[in-house]
């Protein structure tokens, strides 16, 4: 029991850190220093960017929706069948 409360504490000190992390670099770029302007584009981080501006378009290209994903990475590509596969594989009557 005591390895599972490590691992969640570990995992959740890496979500805070991931968090906290983004926060500071979307406020950096919220409020830059009054010494320097703002980093030109072609500099700027591309973790930072997206911390900042969700709604941008990404840089490569624009993201296709899931619906064109092809089929082949699924067991099967038609729905019946996997469903019928699911359930001959989870009902304890096949074995």
């Amino acid at each position: 029991a005591t390895r599972i409360l490590w691992h969640h504490e570990v995992c959740f000190s890496i979500v805070m850190f991931r968090f906290s992390l983004k926060l500071r670099l979307a406020r950096e770029g919220q409020t830059s220093s009054p010494g320097q302007g703002p980093m030109p584009p072609d500099r700027a981080h591309p973790f930072r960017d997206a911390a900042v501006d969700h709604h941008a378009p990404a840089r490569h290209g624009p993201v296709l929706p899931p619906t064109d994903l092809p089929t082949l990475q699924f067991p099967h590509s038609d729905p019946e069948r996997h469903r019928a596969h699911l359930s001959t594989r989870l009902s304890p009557r096949a074995h």
